[in-house]
């Protein structure tokens, strides 16, 4: 089971990461759960600085101010 969080205030990026891991996780058909975190106070509290920030199973794979692929999605699944 993948957990994953996704933080950002609703922007076009941020849209397009949760919409993306979805999708790669829904093609791998594995189960996960996906949160999006858009309230900043609770950003700030969990130390995000820069969003698109995902976090799978608790641990922060990608603080990048951009979309991430479908391979850096995988990859970041076969560490987790």
């Amino acid at each position: 089971m993948y957990n994953v969080i996704v933080y950002g205030p609703g922007c076009a990026n941020c849209t397009n990461t949760e919409k993306l891991i979805r999708q790669v996780l829904t093609e791998l058909d594995v189960p996960f759960t996906l949160e999006k975190v858009t309230d900043y106070q609770a950003m700030a509290e969990a130390g995000i600085m820069s969003t698109p920030t995902v976090k799978l199973n608790g641990q922060v794979m990608s603080k990048k101010a951009k979309v991430p692929t479908v391979d850096e999605i995988k990859t970041w699944l076969g560490k987790a």
